[in-house]
């Protein structure tokens, strides 16, 4: 087709709605403008529901946080309520206890430890464990930063953990252990 002709082609005219297709119209757009007004106070309600749990029980809120938005999201708030955004010897509550460390990944269902807690590590109070180590305890602190937990000490090196969850729930870690030259997957086997 020529340029002139692509000009002369007009869309077809649309049919005139009579005054029952266009209240119909309106009942459709109001109907979908109350939805969407509707969607903006739960959001709402539950942006202040957040905050005055933030506020009033942090605990609840971190828990209700991790079950809603995940684990990724939880994690910094989780460091900023309880001071462990900055080194110090507290633990973080999700890391406390004993893990097994395994040399390659193990596909266990979630919440499902595994049945023998071999080459452990525990994590408590300000110290690592682990049995490997003639069951000595190193003198650590702990800081949750940037989707990990690090750990430092004055007689071990500066140590990354890796945490691998699968949304609100921690799966396992992935680090190299002090003393040790290969990563580790570390899954929970008792607290």
């Amino acid at each position: 087709m020529s340029r002139p002709a692509i000009a002369k082609i007009k869309p077809p005219a649309l049919p005139r709605l009579d005054a029952r297709q266009w209240a119909g119209v309106v009942v459709v757009a109001a109907a979908i403008l109350g939805y969407f007004a509707w969607l903006y106070t739960l959001e709402q309600r539950s942006a202040d529901h957040f905050a005055r749990m933030r506020a009033e029980d942090p605990a609840v809120y971190l828990e209700q946080l991790r079950e809603a938005d995940g684990f990724a999201r939880f994690l910094p708030e989780y460091a900023t309520l309880t001071g462990l955004d900055a080194f110090k010897a507290d633990t973080p509550s999700f890391l406390l206890g004993r893990w097994t460390m395994q040399k390659a990944p193990l596909r266990l269902p979630p919440g499902v430890v595994p049945e023998q807690c071999s080459d452990p590590i525990t994590f408590d109070y300000g110290l690592v464990l682990m049995a490997e180590a003639g069951g000595s305890a190193l003198s650590v602190q702990y800081r949750v930063a940037d989707g990990g937990v690090d750990l430092k000490g004055p007689t071990m090196k500066d140590t990354r953990i890796a945490l691998v969850s699968f949304g609100a729930l921690l799966d396992h870690l992935e680090f190299t252990p002090p003393g040790r030259e290969t990563g580790v997957y570390a899954y929970r086997c008792g607290h």
